[in-house]
Formats: structure tokens, C-alpha cells, sequence
């Protein structure tokens, strides 16, 4: 009997050892992804982030402040603090120079973030994708991405693009640009860039630090989104 106690025990050690080893280095690689991702934006170790407060102008555009973007917040809050990076949060009818002092994540478009807007003016020229504010698409070289409806009127699925920026705001401050064709896709977007497997195709056509424009598609089925799928990149000069 205490032999089978005694080797149930070593059992049990054991096998929270495996469980407790396992756990170490998937939050290691999760965290090495992270780094990949954020390290270019959080050289301060504080973020600012800048969500959208007012709707866009289209039937589709989120409510003032979407259940999509404050999932993303939430998400990405917890993912860059297990960074060592503090976290604050501002809406986006606050003007860029109300911002001076950190680096910036931008969640939803210039139509319905004035901030976005300011530094989309700002970037504009540097991106390959044009954005449709009157019909919500995004196009590159000939190729359209439009969001698509079911039968019903549903949103079924969104585009997105994520960008990360470095030298396009006085001081040097860095910039990532979260913004969907709708909330779906800035949900998306913010998803893909705290996500392991993303980030690690993402890195694969990139080299540390550099500047890029990612554009993404989410499939939409009872109001969630399915993992964010890479179709384009393009490194920024």
C-alpha cells in the first residue's frame, strides 16, 4: 500500500513538472512573438491607445464605442503588460498633439477616429493600399477586398490593416494602425498582432524592426471572427 501511495506521489510530481515545463515554454515562445511584434512600438515601456468614441458614417460602422473594440482593448492590454508596458487609453476625438508622449496603437479607421485620420495623412503616401471611405474597401495594384454580406444583410466577412510605423511622427514616436474596413476587422487586426502563430508568419517576411503594412481578412460567423488570415504585406521605405 505505501509503495503505491509513494509512486502515485512521484507520479503526480512528475507529471506536474511536465505540465509546469510545458507551460514555461509556450508562455516563453508566446512571449518571444510578442516582442517580435511589439518590441519596435514599446522602447518606453508605455503605450498610449487610442480607441474610437463616435460611429462611422455607414449602416455598418460600429456604435460609439464597439464591443468589438473594447474586446480588442482588453486583449491587447493584457497581452503588451506581460511585456513589462504600461497601458493608457484615450478616445479618439483627442487630437495627435494632445498625445506627445508615447507610442501609439490606433484601433479603428479615419472615419471614425480623428486621430487615425491625422496620422493616415501623415502615412499616406508610404502605403500601397488606397481605402474607400465611401464604399469601406481597400484596394492595391488592380485587386478590390470587399467586405461581404449574407442574404440577410449580415456581415460574413472584413478586411483589415495592420501597420506598423516608426518615423512618421515628430520625436520618433512609433505607431500601429489597427484599422478595419468595420469593427470586425479592427478586431481582427488587433487579434492578429498579439497572436503567436500570426506574428510568426508575419516575421517570416520581415527583417527586426522594419516598417510594414499588413492587409487581413476575418470571416464572421455569429458575431465572432475567425483567425486573422495574411493576404498582403508590403515593407515600408
Amino acid at each position: 500500500m505505501t509503495q503505491g501511495v509513494i509512486a502515485s506521489l512521484v507520479a503526480s510530481v512528475i507529471f506536474f513538472l511536465f505540465g509546469y515545463g510545458v507551460a514555461h515554454a509556450q508562455r516563453g515562445l508566446k512571449l518571444k512573438a510578442l516582442r517580435a511584434m511589439w518590441g519596435p512600438l514599446i522602447v518606453h515601456n508605455r503605450l498610449t491607445v487610442v480607441v474610437s468614441t463616435h460611429p462611422g458614417p455607414h449602416s455598418r460602422s460600429t456604435a460609439r464605442v464597439s464591443l468589438n473594440e473594447m474586446t480588442a482593448f482588453v486583449a491587447l492590454s493584457e497581452a503588451v503588460k506581460g511585456l513589462g508596458c504600461a497601458v493608457a487609453v484615450v478616445d479618439g476625438k483627442c487630437r495627435l498633439g494632445d498625445v506627445i508622449d508615447d507610442d501609439l496603437v490606433l484601433m479603428g479607421g479615419p472615419a471614425a477616429n480623428d486621430i487615425t485620420a491625422e496620422v493616415w495623412q501623415r502615412i499616406e503616401s508610404r502605403l500601397p493600399f488606397s481605402f474607400d471611405l465611401d464604399r469601406m474597401t481597400l484596394s492595391v495594384s488592380g485587386r478590390t477586398y470587399v467586405p461581404k454580406e449574407d442574404q440577410t444583410g449580415q456581415l460574413v466577412r472584413d478586411y483589415a490593416l495592420l501597420i506598423r510605423v516608426s518615423d512618421s511622427l515628430a520625436s520618433n514616436r512609433r505607431v500601429l494602425l489597427c484599422s478595419g474596413c468595420h469593427g470586425y476587422g479592427t478586431l481582427g487586426a488587433v487579434v492578429a498582432s498579439i497572436d503567436r502563430a500570426f506574428i510568426g508568419r508575419l516575421s517570416k517576411n520581415l527583417s527586426n524592426g522594419q516598417d510594414f503594412c499588413a492587409l487581413l481578412e476575418v470571416e464572421i460567423q455569429q458575431r465572432a471572427i475567425s483567425p486573422p488570415q495574411l493576404r498582403e504585406i508590403f515593407i515600408l521605405a
